[in-house]
């Protein structure tokens, strides 16, 4: 499973996803045009309301320790995954 990501942009916004996992077909990884791995959600949100206020609850809790200030403290093209597994 991957865990939510997280990226700011140059505006100083960040947002955050839910977790992923590897999209599986015929038992074998799938890979996108570049090589990369491909990745599904592991559920969505009944609205686009929901699934923000997921990621503005995230970002609070991410910006509240000094690894996330540093992280997400408006440096332009930080991204980061929390919680991979």
């Amino acid at each position: 499973m991957h865990g939510a990501w997280m990226r700011s942009v140059r505006d100083v916004s960040a947002w955050a996803s839910p977790p992923s996992k590897p999209q599986i077909k015929d038992g074998a990884v799938v890979k996108d045009e570049a090589g990369k791995i491909a990745y599904v959600n592991i559920f969505e949100f009944s609205s686009r309301e929901a699934r923000d206020k997921f990621s503005a609850a995230v970002i609070e809790a991410v910006r509240a320790t000094a690894d996330g200030k540093r992280q997400l403290g408006g440096q332009a093209g930080n991204a980061f995954r929390a919680g991979a597994s």
